[in-house]
């Protein structure tokens, strides 16, 4: 009986099974407990090069999700960096689990303002799906995986949270270098 042939990176073939966020690798989440210091946290992700911060409790649920903005906002407004990293802790506003569509997580992606999603598993934090991964998976798929388009028509991501502080200072350079 012959070998089957060598198809070579048939993208169709390899990446069949990757309909849902449990056919994909999950990156691991950057996390902090809620008695972190804005400090400490914001250290730990910035070492890690993550756009937003994960806290959750001893048992591993998801409390609360700290942006990378929040961090900068705080800094803008003179935080010192002691008190509590649940003081900048916002709401999870979208979460997913591994039985969701990867389809749907673009869509929710799309809509979100973070740029990431934490995938649950019941309340426990398991792992993330980020824009830029998830891009990466979608690139190496090829046309096989848009079938109807992406929804064009969405309300645009709202601007982060501080911007009516850089409005406000109109042309003014923050930083220098």
């Amino acid at each position: 009986m012959p070998a089957d042939p060598i198809v070579p990176h048939s993208t169709h073939r390899v990446l069949e099974h990757l309909e849902t966020v449990q056919g994909v690798a999950l990156q691991a989440s950057v996390t902090a407990s809620p008695e972190s210091s804005v400090y400490e946290a914001e250290q730990r992700m910035v070492s890690c090069a993550a756009s937003e911060l994960y806290v959750i409790d001893d048992g591993g649920r998801l409390l609360g999700i700290v942006p990378d903005y929040e961090f900068l906002n705080d800094r803008l407004l003179g935080g010192d960096g002691q008190r509590q990293v649940t003081a900048l802790m916002v709401p999870v506003t979208a979460s997913i689990t591994l039985q969701t569509q990867l389809e749907d997580a673009a869509r929710i992606l799309t809509s979100h303002r973070h740029g990431s999603l934490p995938v649950l598993e019941g309340q426990r934090l398991i792992g993330e799906l980020c824009r830029t991964h998830l891009l990466r998976i979608l690139l190496e798929r090829g046309d096989d995986f848009a079938s109807p388009p992406l929804n064009q028509t969405s309300a645009p991501v709202p601007p982060p949270k501080f911007s009516h502080l850089l409005q406000a200072l109109g042309n003014t350079r923050l930083f220098s270098r």
